[in-house]
């Protein structure tokens, strides 16, 4: 398991993994809520542009649901899946991936040996459990009544799964601006 620091450095060596990926990379990305998942995705397509990414909070069927992505074999073996509406409360259409471009899901209970079966690449951010908790809660005012919860749920995962140990690389995500 190799360490990195920051999510610039991150973001390098996961495009640098899809990279030098002989056929389509799958790269799992999973980390307590506000750990710096997102942040990471979203600088990695910068650097990635043919990634697709897909967002565990589009595949959550609500707040008691981080369990739905503890097997991901519909999304990654199909290209396919459907999309909670949160606002809804319900799925709603079905997205179509293409199954020839770099895949990147990230989302808190992503990583598991199952899902792990199907990538080339698992990472595990790592964040102070205070500083992840700020940055969910400042970031989402309706997370607020939930926190407790899906605090539970992602330990329930953590316990049930190790995701940490099963990750090929973890990244120190204390601080996000690196």
């Amino acid at each position: 398991m190799k360490t990195i620091t920051g999510s610039v450095a991150a973001a390098r060596a996961i495009a640098d993994h899809i990279d030098a990926t002989s056929g389509r990379a799958v790269v799992l990305i999973d980390g307590g809520s506000g750990s710096g998942k997102t942040t990471l995705a979203e600088r990695l397509t910068k650097l990635c542009p043919t990634a697709q990414v897909v967002h565990g909070d589009d595949l959550y069927p609500g707040w008691t649901g981080l369990s739905a992505v503890w097997d991901l074999s519909e999304l990654t073996v199909k290209n396919r899946y459907r999309r909670w509406d949160w606002h809804q409360g319900r799925f709603a259409e079905q997205l179509t991936l293409d199954a020839h471009r770099p895949l990147v899901i990230e989302g808190c209970g992503v990583l598991t040996a199952m899902n792990a079966k199907q990538a080339t690449m698992t990472v595990w951010c790592s964040c102070p459990y205070k500083a992840r908790r700020d940055r969910a809660l400042g970031r989402d005012e309706y997370f607020v009544d939930s926190w407790a919860m899906w605090a539970i749920q992602e330990r329930l995962h953590q316990v049930r799964h190790d995701p940490e140990h099963l990750a090929d690389v973890v990244v120190d995500l204390t601080t996000l601006t690196e």
